[in-house]
């Protein structure tokens, strides 16, 4: 419990969730910002006193985000600030004359040779109801301070506070325009690599015609997916919270599997890894078959890569009860307890390494994850723990099946 200097409690009774709403706007310890100084400047301007500030109230702080008149003075104690009290009630605060106020007479701005005389202090309340700071106007100097002064005053503070939500707002946006750009070059990256290692199996040991044409009809569909990928980056560049509308379609699950399986099959190839597959025929289902593809080609290329060469994976796909189940295993290093708990995370990264010096972001199952849910389905991971091989199972709701 912080006190000020003449023993009076200063910290609200929700203070923690206060700091959190503070928090959140990740603005302590920024540089001065052009919107802040001018609502300062403006308040200096307006009242004819030498200082001016916007505070923000930190746990044992004051931070003080724009400042006219304080020379250099970044933060000062909370203990001691009368910032402090001023966020432990809605209204503005005022101290007209602080040396009559037997509360202040020993605080240090007050008694010392800072010599405050007059404070104003209006609160900077967020929109659930936290105040996590003030704007505020000192004086060396005694003075009256009408209620239009005060309304003034609030109107600064609210200025404030919708600086800080444009803020806020404005680094959500440039986050998801980020996670997407993010997103988009680990979707590239494995329909580059089946392209390139199906033109080396082209190169390296393929002779007859037949296989050839076999191939190449795989890396032509590869290549479609690479242009389906630029395609959803300039059709998510639109949508302003940085996720890909679904584009909903009858798809034909069991097809779709299989072409993802041919599709992988040059990495697979290359380890040596052979899959056995128990595929239910023509399991349909509501789905946007891009994305969804995705999903599968991510589990697969994970399987392969985080299993040694020379193993098996096996894929199946049933539908029961109107819900379509797909289930990867392989026999690779599996998950360990710890790794559970951050397995779906943005940019996680596991105990599990690839087992042929392949790439990883950490961005594979954040992003499967995320389409599963879009679909409304379910994705989780199974596993007896390390070197004990894993199991990727995700629900989709069915259509029907012939």
């Amino acid at each position: 419990m912080i006190r000020n200097t003449f023993g009076k409690e200063i910290v609200p009774e929700n203070d923690e969730a206060r700091l959190r709403a503070l928090y959140r706007y990740e603005i302590l310890d920024t540089p001065p910002e052009g919107a802040f100084d001018k609502i300062a400047t403006l308040a200096q301007s307006i009242f004819k006193v030498p200082i001016a500030l916007v505070a923000l109230v930190d746990q044992d702080r004051v931070f003080f985000k724009a400042n006219v008149g304080m020379g250099d003075t970044k933060n000062v104690n909370r203990g001691v600030s009368l910032c402090s009290l001023a966020i432990l009630q809605q209204e503005v605060t005022v101290f007209e004359h602080a040396t009559d106020d037997p509360c202040l007479l020993h605080n240090p701005l007050v008694a010392g040779s800072f010599g405050l005389r007059f404070y104003a202090g209006a609160p900077i309340t967020t929109h659930d109801g936290y105040q996590v700071g003030t704007v505020c106007i000192v004086d060396h100097k005694p003075r009256s301070f009408s209620e239009e002064q005060r309304n003034i005053l609030a109107q600064l503070a609210s200025l404030v506070m919708n600086e800080l939500e444009l803020r806020l707002s404005t680094r959500k946006a440039l986050g998801a325009q980020n996670e997407m750009l993010n997103m988009t070059v680990h979707d590239l990256k494995n329909p580059i690599n089946n392209i390139s290692g199906l033109a080396h199996l082209i190169e390296m040991e393929i002779s007859d015609k037949e296989s050839i044409l076999t191939y190449t009809d795989l890396i032509h569909k590869s290549t479609k997916t690479l242009n389906q990928v630029v395609q959803n980056l300039l059709d998510t560049s639109l949508n302003t919270n940085g996720e890909a509308n679904l584009k909903l379609e009858s798809v034909n699950l069991s097809s779709l599997l299989w072409q993802t399986i041919e599709e992988n099959k040059a990495g697979l190839l290359k380890k040596s890894q052979s899959v056995t597959t128990s595929i239910e025929k023509s399991i349909w289902l509501q789905a946007d078959p891009f994305r969804l593809k995705l999903v599968l080609d991510n589990l697969i290329s994970n399987a392969s890569k985080y299993s040694h060469p020379g193993t098996a994976i096996e894929v199946n796909l049933a539908q029961t009860d109107g819900v379509a189940r797909i289930a990867i295993t392989d026999h690779g290093q599996g998950i360990t307890a710890e790794d559970q708990e951050k397995l779906f995370g943005k940019y996680a990264r596991l105990s599990a390494k690839p087992t042929a010096n392949e790439s990883s972001t950490g961005l594979g199952l954040y992003i499967a994850q995320k389409i599963v849910q879009q679909h409304k389905g379910k994705i989780w991971a199974e596993s007896d723990g390390k070197d004990r091989g894993s199991r990727f199972v995700v629900e989709l709701k069915a259509e029907h099946n012939n």
